[in-house]
């Protein structure tokens, strides 16, 4: 059998880098071959993954600064109030929130 004749397999890479593989590497250059584009596949797809868990972590932070500037407001507030003489909390004419008129029943 002639080398003309034998199986073989040409790749050709960027920048004119390639290879041939003849008759008995043909089997461990198919293995090579598609674990290297398996190998892509996952990495660029885990990419794209970091990049919408990323962008959901900063959004659900960005949801906990919020609640944090808003209890914060209300803190001062409160503390505020508390520290008025109750004849200046009476003319603020301030209601009882629910939970307090529920307990004094």
């Amino acid at each position: 059998m002639s080398e003309d004749s034998q199986d073989q397999i040409k790749v050709e890479g960027p920048a004119g880098i390639g290879l041939t593989f003849k008759g008995q590497q043909l089997f461990p250059a198919i293995l090579v071959i598609l674990f290297s584009l398996v190998f892509a596949y996952l990495f660029f797809t885990h990419d794209a993954k970091d990049d919408a868990r990323a962008a959901a972590t900063i959004a659900a932070l960005k949801g906990v600064q919020d609640a944090t500037v808003k209890a914060d407001a209300t803190q001062r507030a409160m503390i505020y109030v508390l520290s008025l003489s109750q004849e200046d909390r009476q003319k603020l004419n301030i209601l009882k929130p629910k939970e307090i008129t529920d307990m004094q029943r």
